[in-house]
């Protein structure tokens, strides 16, 4: 596939097992050209958790993934910090099925969080010192924030209407969604 080829994988190794209705990879490792992502998972279909231990490195990002998570119980961190945005929005614009808007500046995603998937508590932390969106239309918002939100997935609100805010829009709508939907069948 044409936009497959786009991606110029070099490595893909996995080792791993699906047993029991656990999927365990203590061995993830996929090169490409010019991006790096290391790792492992893991996932127990019945007790509705997993683990991941992940570290990504590509073009104007770096990130990594490291924690636990179950209905009722976890703990967990992510990073993620686009150093140069113009080189990732373009790496992430070779990804098939990414519309990826050109983007310039930078940007900076600390989080972590406690207790399970039906209710954890969230800190994010998003450090925004200059980040540009460009859309086809050559459409032009920039963001400028530092922003901290704690708290639980469900009071997640944007805190201003930047163009990181109105980007995490639907993010946090379909967790709010989701939220009310444990809510009812909970």
């Amino acid at each position: 596939d044409a936009q497959l080829a786009k991606l110029d994988l070099r490595t893909l190794d996995a080792q791993g097992s699906w047993q029991a209705g656990t999927l365990d990879i203590p061995k993830l490792h996929i090169t490409t050209a010019d991006a790096q992502l290391e790792g492992k998972l893991s996932f127990a279909q019945a007790e509705q958790s997993g683990s991941a231990n992940i570290t990504l490195q590509a073009p104007g990002l770096r990130g990594s993934l490291e924690g636990a998570i179950a209905p009722k119980s976890g703990s967990g961190k992510l990073q993620l910090a686009m150093q140069n945005a113009r080189a990732a929005s373009a790496w992430l614009a070779k990804w098939p099925g990414l519309d990826a808007p050109t983007m310039t500046g930078q940007a900076e995603l600390n989080g972590s969080w406690q207790g399970g998937w039906q209710d954890p508590r969230v800190d994010v932390q998003l450090s925004v010192p200059a980040l540009s969106l460009h859309s086809n239309s050559q459409n032009k918002k920039t963001a400028s924030k530092k922003t901290r939100a704690p708290g639980v997935v469900r009071d997640a609100r944007p805190p201003a209407k930047t163009a990181a805010a109105q980007a995490a829009g639907p993010i946090v709508a379909a967790l709010h969604q989701l939220a009310a939907t444990e809510k009812t069948t909970g």
